[in-house]
């Protein structure tokens, strides 16, 4: 405060200032005029450095505030780009301004798109001691041909010739069961082979892996697992946190995803080490740690059935349930059967069973962005992300290679169930194999997609 607004203070300065007034009186009277003028001109000016501010935009006495970004001059993200049609060009008189337009009528939200009907009770198999299934044959009973376009592979700038020959490089292959070709959404060519059939739903194994990524996707989009950094620890239930090790606790849904956990296991070994184990979570997280997580890659079907259990868990659905409601039944696509493990987790990256085309379907989601017929079904970043080299030529549970020059993801499961994509052609390959009766891992269908469809692109 002033000292002028302390009373004593102006008394005294004023008995000075007045000594030739006459009168106990009239001094009082001028030093209370004094004293009030000196106030009311302080609080007028108070007042009006306040006015200033509020017109200014700014807060006083604020100085504790964070500031506001430096925003001025500069469009928000959210406005819209301004109008270029409305630009006068240099020389010319600007033309009357126009009648505003009417409010356009919004569109009406697009219809979600029919589900394909399905029943995890009947799809699942028994809570089975074996890693493994006896990869049978079953019957798809839903006739899809109406849910497809079909055309000839001239009228997708293909030649026919030339995937004629390809497929028949196969013929001698007692093991191959099909090969499809699909380009701008249209399957453009299919061939089955050694009795197969399109309505024949086969074990695809590890392809299914790409299935289950795509799942992950979904359930980050929708918030129901945080992020790809998210530890497992914090998803999986408490019998399985108290048996994890630090490394184990450290492990993420990205390090699962990208097998890169540092789980010791070697494939087509571990899993028939594990299978008597009453519990097979338990036994993968039991494993000994082989390097640190996100370190090394090593590919592991283990990893792929801890995101099983942390999709399920983190979902609070089977994988079966959550896979066919938000991913597969959308396509028309429904498992013929799916394995679980013996504490009802759906297997996660093997013992699935679908069809050719159903197999296909999926790659077309993929080539679309993650988007079918208008419904966005996985994330497009995702998906891009998930076609990515992320390690050692592995993304988000897909393969990546290139192919002829063009970047390609593969979708790859034990004997030859693949599933190719090239985003950048509109292209997906699939083929599959018997896997009942031969137990050969050589074929990959890669030299028939580079020797035969991809130059058959006119």
């Amino acid at each position: 405060m002033p000292k002028c607004l302390e009373i004593d203070h102006c008394k005294h300065r004023f008995h000075r200032k007045a000594g030739k007034l006459v009168g106990y009186r009239a001094l009082m009277l001028h030093y209370e005029i004094y004293c009030r003028g000196f106030i009311l001109r302080v609080w007028g000016l108070a007042s009006s450095i306040v006015f200033l501010f509020i017109l200014s935009g700014c807060t006083p006495f604020s100085a504790n505030q964070p500031e506001e970004p430096h925003t001025k001059g500069m469009a928000s993200s959210s406005e819209a780009p301004p109008d270029l049609s409305q630009v006068t060009p240099p020389g010319s008189s600007p033309s009357p301004a126009p009648a505003p337009a009417p409010a356009p009528t919004p569109a009406p939200a697009p219809a979600p798109m029919p589900m394909a009907a399905y029943n995890c009770s009947t799809i699942q198999g028994p809570q089975t001691r074996t890693f493994y299934e006896s990869n049978p044959t079953y019957t798809d009973p839903v006739d899809d041909t109406s849910t497809w376009k079909i055309t000839t592979p001239a009228e997708q700038g293909m030649n026919a010739a030339m995937l004629t020959a390809g497929a028949q490089s196969l013929n001698g292959l007692a093991y191959i069961n099909s090969f499809l070709v699909v380009r701008n959404g249209a399957l453009v060519f299919e061939r089955y082979y050694n009795g197969s059939a399109r309505n024949h739903a086969n074990n695809i194994h590890s392809a299914s892996k790409s299935i289950w990524g795509a799942a992950v996707g979904i359930a980050i989009e929708r918030g129901l697992i945080p992020s790809l950094d998210t530890r497992i620890s914090d998803i999986l239930p408490a019998r399985y946190v108290n048996i994890m090790d630090n490394n184990k606790r450290a492990i993420t849904v990205r390090h699962l995803v990208t097998m890169t956990s540092g789980i010791r296991w070697t494939e087509d070994s571990t899993e028939y080490n594990i299978e008597s184990q009453a519990d097979r979570v338990a036994a993968i997280l039991s494993l000994p740690q082989a390097s640190a997580p996100g370190t090394r890659f090593n590919y592991s079907t283990g990893d792929a059935h801890l995101v099983a259990a942390v999709l399920s868990e983190a979902t609070k659905m089977s994988g079966c349930e959550f896979i066919h409601k938000n991913l597969l039944a959308p396509m028309g696509v429904v498992a013929e059967r799916w394995g679980r493990d013996p504490q009802g987790y759906f297997t996660g990256g093997y013992n699935f069973y679908i069809t050719p085309r159903e197999m296909a379907k999926f790659g077309m989601l993929y080539v679309n962005k993650g988007n079918w017929n208008g419904q966005q079904l996985v994330n497009a970043n995702w998906v891009q992300s998930s076609m990515q080299n992320m390690t050692s030529g592995y993304g988000i549970d897909f393969w990546i290679t290139r192919i002829n020059n063009r970047n390609a993801a593969q979708a790859w499961g034990w004997g030859g169930q693949m599933i190719y994509i090239v985003p950048d052609l509109n292209l997906v390959v699939v083929f599959t194999t018997n896997t009942r009766n031969f137990s050969q891992d050589t074929f990959n269908g890669e030299s028939v997609v580079r020797n035969y469809v991809i130059p058959s692109i006119q």
